[in-house]
């Protein structure tokens, strides 16, 4: 009986289809690496990237150390593949943010970037309004001891640079003279780079020491702030009296009238006065020393 045997095709097919799809596998494996190689090449073109730092505004702070804060945070790589200095990948909003957490200072950094390779920078600083103390607390934890009241959160003497805002942003020594406006506050603690007075205290506060200097020629040495007395302003004169005010009352009819008892009635006993209060309305009530 004869056999005849058949050599089976399907291998040879099975060995062509891979080969063929290892020859595709690797021209897309070695086209990949060229286009990456030339990716990591385009993107560390010197020409391309960040070398010039341009910084305008500054009034008080250091160019050279932003400079550096800036030179720092350009520094490094997005995924470990992407270089910061790529002026195309340089977060604009990032390094603003990363500015003002770094100098308590500066209000706000506006950022442009310039093509090939530049990016300016204009600095707001805050401007100064006072120093922020919590002497309030102080006094009245001493008030809570003396009457035998328990003191729920102790005090720590401490004071700031205060700015229109309301923002505390830097430690200052606490204020002895007259030359700055001190605000007095009841805040066992203030966390310093923090809003520390609401803009609307603010504004109400800087309309106060503008307006009463003008109408009266009374200057504001200090202002208190107390949550017990959450609706009322009272602040200290470089007379040496204090004034008691309402927060949302129209100052500029009430120190008119204030004028004109201190014109009328008070005359030259002003330095003899302990306070004035001009709480309820034209009526005025004062107190000598």
């Amino acid at each position: 009986m004869t056999r005849v045997l058949y050599t089976p095709k399907r291998k040879k097919k099975i060995l062509r289809g891979f080969s063929r799809f290892t020859h595709w596998f690797l021209m897309l494996f070695f086209c990949m690496i060229a286009f990456l190689a030339a990716l990591f090449f385009l993107l560390r073109i010197p020409y391309l990237q960040i070398q010039r730092i341009e910084i305008l505004g500054i009034e008080t702070l250091d160019v050279q150390k932003i400079k550096e804060q800036v030179s720092d945070s350009l520094k490094g790589t997005y995924w470990f593949f992407v270089p910061k200095r790529f002026i195309f990948a340089a977060d604009a909003q990032k390094l603003s943010d990363e500015l003002t957490s770094a100098f308590l200072k500066i209000r706000a950094a506006d950022i442009k970037k310039e093509f090939p390779g530049a990016i300016h920078i204009l600095i707001s600083e805050r401007n100064l309004f006072g120093i922020f103390c919590n002497d309030l607390a102080e006094a009245q934890e001493a008030d809570q001891k003396e009457s035998d009241m328990p003191v729920q959160n102790k005090a720590v003497s401490q004071c700031g640079y205060l700015d229109e805002d309301g923002f505390v942003y830097g430690e200052a020594p606490e204020a002895r003279g007259s030359l700055l406006t001190k605000v007095k506050s009841d805040a066992p603690l203030f966390k310093i780079g923090s809003q520390s007075v609401d803009a609307a205290t603010m504004g109400r506060m800087a309309l106060v020491r503008q307006e009463l200097h003008r109408i009266t020629g009374i200057r504001v040495t200090s202002f208190e702030l107390s949550s017990r007395l959450f609706s009322e302003m009272r602040l200290e004169t470089a007379e040496g009296f204090k004034i008691f005010l309402k927060k949302d009352d129209d100052f500029v009819k009430r120190f008119q009238v204030l004028k004109k008892v201190l014109d009328d009635e008070i005359k030259e006993n002003f330095r003899r006065l302990a306070y004035i209060d001009l709480r309820f309305g034209n009526k005025v009530f004062y107190k000598m020393k």
